[in-house]
């Protein structure tokens, strides 16, 4: 029994590093009062959102909101396999 333990266990962090490599992250945005979400270049939908599946690596994130005629932008480094979380407020003004 001892034999087939080892070889299980040696197994398994080579499939989880292979899995975690390209697994996709999610990324919740948060915008305040809401807001038009772009995800590099692409519409995903007006706030409030699910949380939103992408792949690894930098993403930008743009939103808009159209009444307010404020716009904000903001890069984000997605993680395999785990949440992360961008926040405007629009309501800023300059």
């Amino acid at each position: 029994h001892v034999p087939e333990e080892q070889s299980a266990t040696a197994a398994t962090p080579t499939a989880t590093a292979r899995e975690e490599s390209t697994e996709p992250g999610t990324l919740v945005v948060t915008v305040l009062p809401w807001g038009d979400v772009s995800v590099d270049g692409r519409n995903v939908g007006t706030t409030p959102l699910a949380p939103i599946s992408l792949p690894p690596g930098p993403h930008s994130v743009s939103v808009r909101n159209s009444e307010l005629g404020a716009s904000r932008s903001s890069s984000v480094t997605i993680k395999p396999g785990k949440p992360s979380s961008v926040r405007f407020d629009l309501r800023k003004t300059e």
